[in-house]
């Protein structure tokens, strides 16, 4: 059976007085060591959160500057192309302006053997016509 007397006042105070010891000289000290412990362990963490989000904005202004020196690169590339293709035109022209002027010029050149050879073949032509004249008509 249970019987309420003095000693359970005795035990309640006994636990205050307990309570009270261990919270201000275990307790308060304990969560005091803890809390340390978890800013000790938070602050790595969070220096390396914030070292992992500069990681990362560093990787994306990589990307970044890479895409723009690759655009840049691209673009460099098709003027030079385009220069090239403009200067392969301009070859390509004077080539076939200088080729065709030099058919004309033997074109010219041909026009003139031929001229001045028909002219010589009908000098030719009259002499011997005019020998064999002479010799047809001498016989």
């Amino acid at each position: 059976m249970i019987s309420i007397d003095w000693t359970l006042f005795y035990q309640m105070a006994l636990f205050i007085a307990l309570m009270i010891f261990f919270g201000k000289f275990l307790f308060k000290p304990m969560t005091a060591v803890f809390d340390a412990r978890e800013k000790a362990h938070l602050g790595p963490m969070a220096k390396a959160e914030e070292l992992a989000e500069q990681a990362e904005k560093a990787s994306e202004t990589y990307k970044d500057l890479m895409n723009q020196a690759r655009k840049k690169g691209e673009q460099i590339r098709n003027e030079f192309l385009g220069d090239a293709q403009k200067h392969e035109q301009e070859i390509v022209a004077g080539a076939q302006a200088k080729s065709e002027e030099t058919i004309e010029a033997a074109r010219q050149e041909i026009e003139a053997v031929r001229t001045r050879l028909v002219g010589e073949l009908s000098g030719q032509a009259q002499n011997l016509a005019t020998q064999l004249t002479i010799k047809l008509l001498g016989r």
